[in-house]
């Protein structure tokens, strides 16, 4: 009976102990959401929407959720969900071209592996699924960006996310 009293109390006590961890479980920063059509230069000077890609939210303050999306060929636009409000960098990438490199962005050595170090004939993949991913087929259109806004660095392109809906149209050079 003693022992049960004791191990009443002690579970009480954890709970008790854990009470403020529980509150605070769900009630995280608010989240928002951020939809536009992402814009750049052409040589002539005018801004069209870019026709393939991805754009990125990184949270300026640690512990927040950003991340990277699509952005449509079709139409430029591009929907990025559940990122945390707050400050963002915002970077923006071009479609990858038909060679395998992103423009512009370059830094690395390139080449990649060695021309016999894959065939994708011998890799057993199903025709359809090398048609979606040969970007050689992608309905968007490789356009080059200028490469400061292709690193979180060096990006000039902010924004601060705030809970709900919100509209965001970047353009770059």
């Amino acid at each position: 009976m003693m022992a049960t009293c004791w191990a009443k109390r002690r579970a009480a006590a954890v709970l008790l102990a854990l009470l403020p961890l529980l509150m605070g479980v769900g009630c995280g920063k608010p989240k928002g959401t951020v939809k536009g059509t992402v814009y750049y230069k052409d040589k002539d000077g005018t801004y069209k929407f870019l026709p393939g890609g991805s754009i990125a939210f990184i949270p300026v303050e640690s512990g927040g959720r950003g991340g990277t999306f699509d952005i449509n060929p079709d139409d430029g636009t591009y929907t990025a969900g559940n990122l945390t409000a707050g400050k963002m960098k915002v970077i923006v990438k071009p479609l990858i071209t038909p060679t395998g490199g992103r423009g512009g962005g370059g830094g690395g050595r390139g080449g990649g592996p060695p021309k016999d170090a894959f065939n994708p004939k011998d890799a057993g993949i199903p025709e359809d699924v090398k048609e979606k991913l040969d970007p050689t087929k992608s309905k968007g259109k490789y356009v080059p960006i200028d490469p400061k806004y292709q690193t979180p660095d060096n990006t000039p392109l902010e924004f601060t996310v705030e809970e709900g809906e919100q509209t965001y149209d970047p353009k770059v050079d």
